[in-house]
């Protein structure tokens, strides 16, 4: 084991000395971080805006878990098996549950508030849908298995809302691209 700490060490520390002495040949196109443009550089996320991040992360989670009950009970349709489509719709009001608690505890972690105003409205927005999909999962988990057809219609609606939301923000913190060159006039 020292053997390995010591071989990683000298590792580190000889590529830290032959960057050390690339001082710049001419003609070497050594690019130095001292040079970059500091305006390319996207700005570094607040706390609150990491914490809304790993809040987003969470949730996305409890939509998969959705996603997936969905998944399974749509091919569970095409089986001929009556025992198999009753089956499906209890499993999907598992996943419902499953991803609510998923979705509740990234949502408690996402507040709008971390983002300035031109991306607060999107944030909100996103909210806004993770809050329609929360609201609807305890009727998910009741009913999935009584009238399984009309829970994963309603499901995939407020689902298409939602991944909607999620482009919108997404866009929205994305830099903003720098307009096409205009083609030249001959």
């Amino acid at each position: 084991m020292r053997v390995v700490v010591a071989v990683v060490v000298m590792i580190c520390l000889t590529t830290t000395r032959s960057t050390a002495q690339d001082t710049g040949r001419a003609g070497a196109g050594a690019s130095h971080p001292d040079t970059a443009h500091h305006d390319s550089l996207p700005p570094v996320p607040t706390p609150a805006q990491l914490r809304y991040t790993r809040g987003f992360s969470r949730a996305a989670r409890g939509v998969s878990q959705i996603k997936v009950g969905i998944e399974l009970f749509n091919r569970a349709q095409s089986s001929p098996d009556s025992a198999q489509r009753h089956n499906a719709g209890r499993v999907l009001g598992g996943y419902c549950g499953t991803g609510a608690q998923f979705l509740r505890g990234g949502r408690a972690q996402m507040l709008s508030t971390a983002y300035d105003p031109p991306i607060r409205t999107a944030a909100k927005d996103l909210i806004q849908k993770i809050d329609t999909v929360i609201a609807y999962t305890p009727t998910c988990e009741r009913q999935a298995m009584k009238a399984p057809v009309p829970v994963v219609t309603e499901l995939v609606r407020r689902l298409r809302l939602y991944e909607g939301a999620v482009a919108a923000f997404r866009t929205a913190l994305s830099p903003p691209q720098p307009p096409p060159p205009s083609p030249l006039q001959h």
